[in-house]
């Protein structure tokens, strides 16, 4: 798992929000030399970001030179209850990030459940500028799996899986609608989708939610990278050209495999 590295992004005091910049891992081995491997998404593809491997830096444009198709496996995932709530605060507040799921009887409380959600469809609702609104979706996943869903959003959209930051970001563009796939490595049983949706400057917000059957996963093999020493290394991933020291990274769904 990595440890991320945070910032903090803000177009105004009611945009500002904790943004990750970048990605940090450690593993051991007794190799003298590895040739990585980089996997990343449709969303991924074309960015230029710098990756270190023991402090060595490559900057890599993420062109993708193979491709795989991914199949969900049939039958081994259960679209849950959909939830929702009126949102507090500035956009970066989210009480629910506590790296722990919501406990069944605060949601029965404090959330609202959605009947005959249209999964895939664009939707609208009217949003005050500065209004929020969560939703929360119980995924039941019969193994550990990472599965892909398709995220439409306006202004800002700020995820978390199972209490845990996922991704967050808020566009200075002003862009009402937008669309992203995101992976979420699910546990086996129950998990926690929570997705937070800011408008910032219009007057109503475009969402949807479209769960993914199939998706491609692309592939690129980096530069060889010669260790040091030592049996434990590091590896950090980061964007070559970011607009700022905090613009998010917005990377989370790359994975790198250095055997």
């Amino acid at each position: 798992n990595a440890v991320n590295t945070y910032g903090h992004s803000s177009q105004d005091y009611y945009g500002g929000y904790k943004s990750l910049i970048g990605y940090n891992w450690t593993f051991s081995s007794n190799k003298k030399r590895v040739t990585p491997t980089i996997y990343f998404s449709e969303n991924e593809k074309d960015k230029l970001v710098t990756i270190s491997i023991d402090d060595k830096e490559q900057e890599v444009l993420l062109s993708g030179e193979g491709s795989k198709t991914i199949h969900l496996s049939k039958g081994s995932v259960r679209w849950g209850g959909l939830y929702s709530k009126n949102g507090r605060g500035v956009f970066g507040f989210i009480e629910e990030e506590d790296g722990e799921p919501i406990p069944v009887d605060t949601i029965r409380k404090n959330w609202t459940k959605i009947e005959n959600f249209n999964y895939g469809e664009q939707q609208q609702m009217k949003l005050r500028p500065r209004g929020s609104v969560l939703f929360l979706q119980e995924i039941e996943s019969s193994k550990e799996q990472t599965i892909v869903v398709e995220i439409g959003s306006g202004n800002g959209v700020y995820m978390l899986l199972n209490g845990e930051y996922l991704t967050a970001h808020f566009s200075p563009e002003r862009k009402d609608w937008q669309t992203e796939t995101v992976m979420l490595p699910l546990k086996k049983g129950m998990n926690q989708l929570v997705i937070k949706y800011f408008n910032r400057f219009e007057d109503k917000l475009n969402y949807s939610i479209q769960p993914l059957t199939t998706w491609q996963v692309y592939s690129q093999e980096l530069q060889p990278a010669v260790l040091n020493s030592d049996k434990l290394h590091k590896v950090s991933l980061k964007l070559a050209q970011p607009n700022s020291k905090v613009s998010p990274i917005r990377l989370n769904n790359v994975e790198i495999k250095v055997f």
